[in-house]
């Protein structure tokens, strides 16, 4: 059983780039995981565990990432506030909106922060 889902490797492989469906705890000690309702689907950034941070209710981990990707308060907040994660990983893929200029040089960071704040 695991107990402190920071001290977990993960790799995440997305849908298209491995067989859907399958979840794979190899002898490395690698969890791979595509779904939500797969096995280790509770790891995935589509998983509805709602927490706080920077002042903000999130509704997923994927909500919080994509928001982060944009300086426009009112985006961002139109990001949090999307029905699905989904959504919110397609509006943070928007061409049309201008994604904050320090963004490769933060997201993993930010990711850090965001999965800091879950394993609480």
């Amino acid at each position: 059983m695991i107990e402190n889902v920071s001290d977990v490797p993960v790799s995440i492989i997305t849908n298209s780039s491995a067989n859907r469906g399958e979840a794979i705890a190899e002898t490395t000690g690698v969890v791979n995981f595509y779904s939500v309702g797969d096995e280790f689907g509770e790891f995935s950034n589509f998983t509805p565990y709602p927490f706080a941070l920077d002042g903000e209710r999130w509704p997923t981990s994927e909500h919080y990432f994509q928001a982060q990707k944009f300086e426009d308060k009112a985006y961002k907040t139109k990001i949090r506030k999307s029905n699905s994660p989904m959504l919110a990983a397609r509006m943070g893929r928007d061409l049309k909106q201008k994604l904050r200029r320090d963004w490769e040089s933060v997201k993993v960071g930010v990711w850090s922060r965001c999965k800091d704040r879950l394993a609480r």
